[in-house]
């Protein structure tokens, strides 16, 4: 899932629009991307934030990134090509495929096979138990991407007086569950 709306804007306008993943080439050394916003990436996965750390990851640290560095082809870090999410970028890729299969599968009474977003949360959530990370790049990038859009976010902050909007929590499974003793001695 995504960050709500006004979450992921606000990380939007703190970076003017534009994907902040560093590049690395010969002629000019690190630069930011600077292509378009498409998409804002939790540093620390959802999935992984829920599971590993038992709560919500709107509060997270984001990065707000072009779809080519989110969701691409994967690659080195730092260079154009890199993506977090490539296993998000080959499911794009093969859904169009699977669609079209799926509904011929349908139209035969049969029942089709898991799309390739299924497969690839399925690979998330089974390398969360594990305990192996899922997304691309190593804990330093990580930390350093952290403290970049933590500075960045409260420059913007200082800057404008706009502050980052308060995170309630979105569904029933991020809600705690009550214990069934709960109101029943007070």
């Amino acid at each position: 899932m995504s960050y709500p709306e006004r979450i992921r804007q606000h990380w939007i306008k703190a970076v003017n629009g534009k994907c902040q993943q560093e590049v690395y080439s010969e002629e000019h050394g690190f630069q930011n991307c600077n292509e378009p916003v498409e998409h804002v990436h939790h540093i620390l996965p959802e999935g992984w934030t829920l599971a590993r750390e038992g709560h919500e990851a709107d509060t997270n640290v984001a990065l707000p990134l072009c779809k080519n560095h989110h969701v691409g082809t994967g690659g080195e870090e730092h260079s154009q090509d890199f993506s977090y999410h490539p296993e998000i970028g080959e499911a794009q890729r093969l859904y169009g495929p699977w669609k079209e299969e799926s509904e011929k599968l349908k139209r035969r009474g049969l029942k089709p096979y898991p799309s390739p977003y299924v497969d690839a949360v399925k690979g998330h959530r089974e390398q969360t138990k594990r305990g192996k990370r899922y997304w691309a790049g190593t804990e330093e990038l990580d930390r350093y991407y952290e403290e970049k859009m933590t500075t960045k976010v409260i420059v913007y902050q200082a800057e404008t007086g706009e502050k980052k909007p308060i995170c309630n929590r979105r569904s029933i499974r991020y809600k705690k569950k009550k214990h069934w003793s709960e109101g029943l001695f007070d």
